[in-house]
């Protein structure tokens, strides 16, 4: 029961349990009605949403005829705007304001009773926070838990035998589920995922994106479900996110997913119109995992919105490759399950291990080896770790890269180094814990450089193969190949050009009308679901740089041919 004398100061009375205001009248005290229920306090609730917090109020009421009104919550400006058209919203219209413009002497009784509500403090955002000058990881079961609904419900840390948790790390990354050059990148992004709020402290913040790409029975979603088994409960049913999900809904989330892992299943477009929405999907995931930088929004009020950005890790599972264009590429890693690759029986032994709870248990002592290790002590000297890692990793894949004369984008280097970062501090948590040996790290140290190498050179051939100058120069010798596209003799006479005419060719060159062939292979490109990636100014410059097309003598692009007797701006290129 509650005590309205002890909760609602004076000037304001509880009279058969409606809210009154006292008043003197000729010497007598009286009261006047404010409103037929009595509404009060609860909890002051301040929700840190990862970029600003937001309050919210709970209140609980006792309308007239005795009945108890609902506890609910309303933002703190809903409280103090004058018209509190909350009242009827939440709790109906039975409950009334008097008449003569009292809802601020109303507003004020409400937060009179703010002094006997509790305070409490919710967490949206997942991920390392600093509260009270002390790290603490955010995550159900962990010391301080979030608030996470839906499939976001599903990430949580469980208690088990710090050796049996451990050790299952071990078994898995030497398991035979998948090849190595899949679960050792895999188990590398798990564990470099807590890393990167204090990446970023150091300016190397993890900016990729991992595609696990397979045919339809690979069980490529079920893998990945079972490497995020390490940050909760799932399976191939639950994953967090789909293509089938908005752009902006999957971004708003993995903005909560701080410093854990992601995955987004299922890209398979199944038509021309599936795989634009898809395509532009898998783009908008790129650039926000790939740059970490979120959309400028406004407010209705035109002031900026705080952005929101991707900031943990995210695994992409699909039929094949999105197809982002060659920077997307340079932001993703691609690996590939064959067919009858997958070892089942080992699979079904480690998910039950997951869902007992022993990879979410190795996962928590992870977290606690990094915060009693490595952030207790020393955190300046943490931080300088990462940056002398990052650093040597990426001029050592760097160096072997450029020794085997392989092109490759920047990106490259730094992905094998932030999976080399995720695998070492692993490897260390299971050598404190004596479930590795001295001479177990180092094996495995040198075999997963070795593998991450091997993963990062396949990348690099990927990435150049789609060069636009690479995707042009293969999609115009197919139109030439099938007769789409015809070339003529540039030193023969003819009357009549034919519909499918692109210019002119002699024993060692094309000479290309760059308009014709250019929209000639963005039609082939529209056909086949996708879109050219850049304009043709730009494509030429690609062609000149990568030697595809001859410039003229000042550094143009363009000649002007002599052919039948008319002068044609054309470009040069070297016949394949």
């Amino acid at each position: 029961m509650v005590d309205f004398d002890k909760l609602i100061p004076y000037p304001y009375k509880v009279v058969d349990n409606c809210l009154c205001m006292a008043y003197m009248k000729s010497g007598e005290e009286e009261f006047k009605k404010l409103c037929n229920f009595v509404p009060y306090i609860t909890s002051d609730v301040a929700i840190d949403t990862g970029n600003e917090i937001e309050r919210k109020i709970r209140l609980k009421g006792v309308h007239q005829n005795g009945d108890q009104l609902r506890e609910i919550d309303i933002m703190a400006s809903e409280l103090t705007s004058t018209a509190m058209s909350w009242i009827v919203e939440k709790w109906g219209a039975k409950c009334n304001i008097e008449a003569r413009n009292i809802k601020d002497n109303i507003r004020h009784a409400i937060q009179c009773t703010a002094e006997f509500a509790s305070s409490t403090n919710i967490f949206q955002q997942f991920g390392w926070k600093k509260i009270d000058e002390e790290w603490q990881f955010l995550i159900k079961g962990n010391e301080i838990e979030t608030c996470a609904t839906g499939k976001l419900a599903n990430y949580y840390l469980s208690d088990a035998d710090r050796d049996t948790s451990l050790k299952i790390i071990f078994l898995l990354l030497k398991s035979q589920v998948v090849s190595k050059n899949i679960i050792y990148p895999l188990m590398a992004l798990v564990f470099l995922s807590p890393l990167n709020s204090f990446l970023k402290m150091v300016g190397y913040e993890p900016k990729f994106v991992m595609c696990l790409i397979g045919k339809t029975g690979t069980k490529k979603s079920t893998v990945s479900a079972l490497i995020l088994s390490f940050f909760g409960d799932f399976s191939n049913t639950d994953l967090p996110f789909s293509f089938r999900d908005t752009e902006n809904s999957i971004l708003s989330s993995a903005f909560l997913l701080k410093d854990v892992l992601a995955v987004i299943d299922d890209f398979h477009p199944s038509s021309n119109g599936d795989g634009r929405k898809m395509n532009n999907t898998a783009q908008t995931i790129m650039r926000g995992y790939g740059d970490r930088v979120g959309r400028g929004r406004l407010n209705s009020d035109s002031s900026p919105m705080s952005k929101r950005y991707p900031t943990g890790n995210v695994i992409i599972t699909g039929e094949q490759a999105p197809d982002v264009t060659q920077s997307g590429l340079a932001r993703c890693l691609i690996l590939e399950i064959e067919k009858d690759e997958v070892d089942l029986e080992e699979l079904t032994y480690f998910q039950k291990m997951a869902k007992d709870g022993l990879f979410s248990s190795a996962m928590k002592h992870y977290i606690t080896f990094i915060k009693e290790c490595c952030l207790a002590h020393d955190e300046q000297a943490f931080l300088d770790k990462l940056t002398n890692l990052f650093s040597k990793y990426r001029n050592e894949f760097a160096d072997k890269l450029r020794n085997e004369r392989i092109e490759y984008h920047d990106r490259l280097p730094e992905m094998g180094s932030w999976l080399m970062i995720g695998l070492l501090f692993t490897l260390k948590l299971l050598k404190i814990h004596n479930t590795i040996t001295e001479h177990e790290y180092d094996t495995e140290r040198v075999q997963a450089f070795d593998v991450f190498y091997q993963v990062i050179k396949s990348q690099a051939k990927t990435v150049q193969e789609d060069k636009p100058s690479e995707i042009f120069v293969s999609k115009l010798c197919a139109l030439l190949e099938s007769g789409r596209a015809v070339t003529l003799d540039k030193s023969s006479e003819f009357n009549i050009k034919p519909n499918e005419f692109i210019g002119y060719h002699d024993e060692d060159y094309y000479y290309l009308i760059s308009d014709i062939a250019y929209g000639m292979v963005q039609a082939l490109s529209r056909e086949q679901g996708v879109v050219f990636p850049i304009a043709i100014k730009t494509l030429l410059k690609h062609l000149a740089d990568d030697g595809y097309i001859v410039k003229t003598s000042n550094g143009g692009n363009t000649h002007v041919l002599r052919a039948n007797g008319d002068l044609v701006r054309v470009v040069k290129m070297i016949k394949q």
